[in-house]
């Protein structure tokens, strides 16, 4: 399907579809039996076990909409009792729900679950335009999924779950003994428009990081450091310090995000700098390639259109420019970002935007670190380009602000901060960079102000991408 098409159907199909899903769960009070499952009336308690009106111990299929997927073992692993069921193997509760948020309980023995786990191949398109699926991870030995949000839960209290796939699915997790589960109840939460837009961010430690000198934007926000516009009523920052696009999930954050996200809500994503190793989250592992491959079919399925689900407006946000510093931070080498002096290229090379043959000058002090053509950047731009949606970039735009720095800039820098940095190079890698990647308020404050300019635009009407002089070279056509 064309994304474009997909994205302004959607849109268009936003109020309708949520609000009327919630209204109709809403009217939808008492027990539900296993033949009362339509989708538009998913709220309420679900009773098991052998009384009148329990759900049945059956498999879920996509036409009955309610069931259970038992892992690594048959469905007779779930005995059906008096007061319940009980199950001697790890298994999934999955029901039809409409894509939005949900509050849920359920009485049971089982204290860790994973909620939305990521089962079914992901369908998206890929760098080269084509239609391709990723197939999620599972744990081999258990038949637990390997994407999700794994939660500690406790009997009967409250936890939320924002459904993104039109399953609301959970997987109970067998410790040290059987589980038995009485009763699962849900409630569609209502996704009402705020007075004024929120703006929330979805991000990295680019987006939240307040750890001795660092200071991210989103954090100088947060600290009232900067003022927001008077077109928008609030900021949430969902960023999480390491989060590739997998943790992201399995930390809860993107299920933040979503939970927070209103109708007419402004959403900056921004993700892919982080590359996990292998790493483990509770029951879950990942693997390098499996952090790799997931970048864009989630960011596609589970980001961007989660957010669309619930009338939210992404806007696709790249990874600040980068610092002065080699990959291991070493003072004495600026990573190849500077030019301080007329340097002829040796080979074809893209500078500040512009295209360089070999043999051609490079002016002096000319910066070179918006990492425009970094994979992570390129990715997120393939998700504007399939969706339509608008672009801040904060690389480009940055590398721009230091190219524009005077030697009045040097001296008003000094002044203000209390320093006595002898050149403009040295004011940006020392004055508004901690390291590569993280820098200081003094840069969180530039970067906010022009976030916040930008969305301003956005609510406006007014915004448009500024290409200036930067030739697109590593943007592919829009699908």
């Amino acid at each position: 399907m064309n994304k474009r098409f997909y994205f302004n159907a959607l849109t268009a199909a936003l109020g309708g579809v949520c609000m009327m899903g919630v209204a109709a769960c809403a009217s939808t009070a008492g027990s539900k039996s296993a033949g009362a499952n339509a989708p538009a009336a998913v709220s309420g308690t679900y009773t098991f076990g052998t009384s009148k009106g329990a759900v049945a111990v059956s498999e879920y299929k996509a036409a009955k909409g309610i069931g259970f997927t038992v892992l690594n073992g048959g469905i007779l692993s779930l005995k059906a009792g008096e007061t319940g069921i009980t199950a001697s193997k790890s298994f999934q509760f999955k029901i039809a729900a409409p894509n939005g948020n949900y509050e849920v309980s359920a009485v049971t023995s089982a204290t860790e679950i994973i909620s939305e786990a990521i089962t079914e191949p992901v369908v998206y398109i890929d760098e080269n335009g084509t239609k391709n699926s990723y197939n999620p991870p599972i744990d081999t030995a258990s038949g637990i999924p390997l994407i999700g949000v794994p939660k500690t839960i406790e009997s009967g209290k409250s936890f939320y779950v924002a459904v993104c796939d039109g399953v609301l699915d959970l997987t109970f997790i067998r410790t040290d003994s059987d589980i038995t589960l009485s009763s699962i109840t849900i409630k569609a939460l209502p996704q009402e428009k705020r007075e004024k837009p929120w703006l929330i961010a979805i991000g990295d430690s680019t987006t939240n990081l307040d750890y001795q000198d660092k200071c991210s934007w989103g954090n100088v926000i947060d600290k009232g450091m900067v003022q927001l516009p008077d077109s928008l009523g609030g900021f949430f920052n969902a960023g999480s310090s390491g989060a590739d696009d997998i943790t992201y999930i399995a930390w809860s954050r993107l299920e933040a995000a979503l939970l927070h996200t209103a109708p007419g809500d402004y959403v900056t994503v921004n993700m892919g700098i982080n590359q996990a190793k292998k790493y483990k989250i509770g029951l879950m592992e990942i693997a390098k390639s499996d952090s790799r491959g997931a970048t864009l079919p989630l960011m596609e399925k589970y980001y961007v259109e989660g957010i669309l689900q619930r009338g939210g407006i992404p806007v696709i946000t790249t990874i600040t420019a980068r610092g002065p510093y080699d990959k291991a931070g070493t003072p004495e080498d600026n990573g190849g970002l500077f030019y301080s002096a007329e340097t002829k290229a040796s080979e074809e090379v893209y500078v500040a935007g512009r295209r360089y043959a070999s043999g051609q000058t490079i002016p002096a002090n000319t910066w070179s670190n918006s990492r425009h053509n970094g994979t992570y950047n390129i990715r997120l731009y393939d998700i504007a380009n399939n969706y339509g949606l608008q672009v801040i970039d904060l690389g480009i735009w940055g590398e721009g602000f230091f190219q524009s720095l005077t030697e009045e800039n040097l001296k008003a820098f000094n002044a203000e901060n209390n320093t006595d940095f002898a050149t403009v190079f040295d004011m940006v890698k020392h004055g508004y960079y901690a390291d590569q990647n993280h820098y200081h308020s003094t840069l969180g404050v530039v970067f906010a102000n022009y976030m916040l300019s930008c969305v301003d635009s956005l609510i406006k009407g007014t915004y448009s991408y500024p290409y200036w002089s930067y030739e697109p070279c590593y943007l592919k056509k829009a699908k």
